[in-house]
């Protein structure tokens, strides 16, 4: 359902010239919450990180699961700096979460990369190839940070680094 609304928010942007912003999430160190507390805690993760999300998306925004433990973001409309302001709020409201797994506090954080569709950006999975690559540097960077796509990919898929600063 997440690509479906994908495609329809790429051509509408397309076609009225309007921005789009794609958010590629990522629960860090996931496969140890559920070799720790079991799937099923796990999935109560899951499930959990879907508030503090949701509470910073706009009408018209949409989120999905994109796979196991990854989400997709997606933001008409949204600038640069709106879809930065969005992943940054979102990291935040994840990581400050009380998450209580058997009685014991379990903390969450998430990796995010931001994408814009840009000129060079042909397809909706180019997009999400763009934000996948953000995401990366996310990872690469000491996770629990949102990173930026800037201009083309690579031929090895990177993207520069734009992290936020947090604390």
């Amino acid at each position: 359902a997440i690509l479906a609304r994908l495609r329809v928010a790429f051509l509408a942007a397309r076609e009225e010239k309007r921005p789009l912003a794609v958010l590629f999430l990522d629960l860090d160190h996931f496969k140890r919450v559920n070799d720790t507390y079991g799937h099923r805690a796990g999935d109560q993760c899951l499930r959990a990180v879907i508030a503090p999300i949701a509470t910073e998306l706009r009408q018209g925004d949409a989120l999905g699961r994109y796979g196991g433990e990854e989400f997709l973001v997606v933001l008409p409309g949204a600038t640069v700096a709106n879809a930065e302001g969005v992943a940054e709020r979102i990291r935040r409201r994840v990581e400050e979460m009380p998450m209580l797994i058997s009685g014991m506090r379990v903390g969450l954080t998430l990796s995010i990369g931001v994408a814009m569709l840009d000129p060079d950006v042909m397809t909706p999975d180019d997009l999400i190839e763009r934000a996948d690559a953000a995401l990366y540097l996310s990872k690469s960077g000491g996770r629990n940070l949102v990173s930026t796509h800037r201009g083309p990919l690579s031929p090895v898929g990177e993207a520069v680094r734009e992290a936020s600063p947090h604390e």
